[in-house]
């Protein structure tokens, strides 16, 4: 699995970086929307590695938290913590901030911010995300670049720095890895999107013992129907446990205004959310539900320059 993702890394990391042309079509993908859809799906069943002990890689983003956590084939700002390739249509510069409470618990609170913008053909993002108070600490620190390469494809990369802060450590302990993905749209309405995350298992050593990040891999599909609705589903396999499934849909029930709902199982997630754009202001708010833990709130705000 890590020389897989190794590759799908460093080909993401070419084309983005250096731009190469592929035309209208890219030419390592099959024109079939059916079989490109099996292709993904495939890899995302048969990604299965060995379990271990991990720290979870947290879901930011309080529009994402409504469709059940979906974000491979999701686009916009909020797209650096998701799949980095849904940060290339941006044509002005962003920011944001976001804060969930995780089951409704101040330590399991996470905090994060980033700025985005177009430069030089391509858009670049800078993020932060920090999971946990002064106990423990997890955080994460991005560098995005996203390109739009022909009509129906586009790409984007992240390097990242991971952090760690254990109270028997007494300091923060780090590694850096990588994250990209790729958007791919045969017909206006659809978009069919994939993501890597952590291809090389990176994790860090600590006197307890050795704590490794998940290397995880995600396979969506966006539908947008002429009745303002959308429509998502998304498969999730990482090495830690077993595939993922999850489905949403995203009304415009009036002028810059959203109504969102989510699934996602198992463990089984429930979620809901409003999302409203005055301006050049966003405000995105969800919750999300599972049975034995409770409710999980979410709150977004975001600018365009």
């Amino acid at each position: 699995m890590i020389w897989t993702g190794n590759v799908i890394i460093c080909i993401l990391t070419i084309i983005v970086v250096w731009g190469i042309p592929f035309g209208d079509y890219p030419i390592f993908l099959c024109q079939d929307m059916k079989k490109i859809t099996g292709f993904l799906l495939g890899i995302c069943l048969c990604l299965i590695g060995e379990p271990g002990l991990s720290q979870a890689v947290y879901q930011v983003g309080a529009r994402s938290a409504a469709l059940g956590e979906i974000t491979s084939a999701v686009t916009g700002s909020w797209s650096v913590f998701g799949n980095q390739a849904g940060l290339s249509g941006l044509d002005h510069w962003n920011a944001g901030i976001s804060y969930s409470n995780r089951f409704l618990l101040r330590e399991l609170s996470t905090q994060a911010a980033f700025v985005s913008g177009p430069v030089s053909g391509s858009v670049v993002a800078l993020s932060y995300s920090q999971f946990g108070k002064s106990v423990f600490r997890e955080s994460k620190a991005g560098l995005a670049v996203s390109k739009i390469l022909s009509r129906h494809f586009s790409a984007g990369v992240q390097f990242d720095y991971l952090g760690l802060y254990f109270p028997e450590e007494n300091r923060t302990l780090g590694t850096f890895t990588m994250e990209g993905g790729f958007l791919y749209s045969p017909a206006q309405p659809v978009i069919i999107g994939c993501w890597l995350f952590n291809p090389y298992g990176q994790g860090v050593k600590t006197i307890s013992g050795r704590y490794t990040y998940p290397t995880i891999l995600r396979a969506g599909l966006q539908y947008k129907t002429p009745e303002k609705v959308t429509f998502w589903g998304e498969l999730e396999q990482r090495t830690t446990c077993d595939a993922i499934g999850r489905f949403a849909l995203e009304y415009e029930a009036g002028k810059d205004f959203f109504l969102r709902c989510g699934f996602a199982g198992k463990p089984y997630l429930f979620s809901s959310g409003i999302g409203y754009q005055y301006r050049s202001m966003v405000f995105d708010l969800a919750i999300s539900y599972t049975r034995y833990l409770g409710s999980s709130p979410q709150v977004s705000v975001s600018k365009k320059f």
